[in-house]
């Protein structure tokens, strides 16, 4: 049924609009700027709550990101330096499993402070823990970085018949070194597994409550742009 506008009877079959205005009245300008003011920050209040609440999933899997674990049965494991109480003995535990018959470690230069070098402590680590002091080889030439560590890796394959390795190393490096020796490696027709070692100070779910977690993180960022735009 149509709406009709209130009407009074003069007559017969006659009628006369009521007074009064037929339309409501005009909304008020600045109330629909308040108001549309409220929306718009009831909006934004939402979104950041639902960043609060979701900022933790979100910079796991940030650090995700940086992680590739794959282990495979392999013709040698290589451990790289550093990340002294975490990596030897993950290399420990994969060759308690059976991944590979070799280790093999680059040589560190000797820390100022100390007498001993790097490689000696975790050799020493990987011998008390179980290792061979006869499966492990420690590769000759100083290495700095772990593109040298590949290219001392690379050098001992052209002698040897390896078809696999699984590189050893703290879980937010693996993404990168992976990166390098597959293309140190290039060539070569060796398949690289990355093991990755979780550092004991933190990890990807709790890496941003520490400043030592987002120095990590966030400079693994940055040296993961860095190789790929400098090598």
């Amino acid at each position: 049924m149509m709406w009709k506008s209130p009407a009074a009877a003069v007559g017969p079959g006659e009628y006369r609009l009521a007074p009064g205005p037929m339309l409501p009245p005009a909304a008020n300008p600045r109330a629909r700027r308040w108001r549309r003011r409220a929306v718009r920050g009831t909006a934004v209040v939402g979104v950041l709550a639902l960043v609060v609440a979701l900022h933790a999933p979100i910079l796991t899997s940030f650090a995700r990101f940086f992680r590739v674990d794959d282990p495979a049965p392999s013709d040698a494991l290589v451990v790289l330096i550093g990340g002294p109480d975490h990596r030897p003995a993950h290399a420990a535990r994969l060759y308690r499993r059976g991944i590979a018959d070799v280790v093999l470690i680059g040589t560190s230069s000797t820390d100022p402070a100390s007498v001993w070098r790097e490689t000696d402590l975790a050799v020493a680590e990987m011998i008390r823990l179980g290792v061979p002091s006869g499966a492990i080889v420690v590769l000759p030439g100083l290495v700095t970085s772990t593109r040298e560590e590949a290219a001392r890796v690379a050098d001992y394959a052209r002698a040897r018949p390896l078809r696999r390795i699984t590189v050893v190393t703290t879980s937010f490096h693996t993404a990168r070194a992976r990166w390098i020796f597959r293309k140190m490696l290039r060539g070569q027709a060796i398949d690289v597994r990355m093991a990755a070692a979780d550092n004991p100070s933190f990890r990807e779910a709790d890496w941003f409550r520490s400043d030592e977690g987002m120095v990590t993180y966030f400079g693994e960022a940055v040296k993961t742009v860095y190789y790929r735009l400098r090598y």
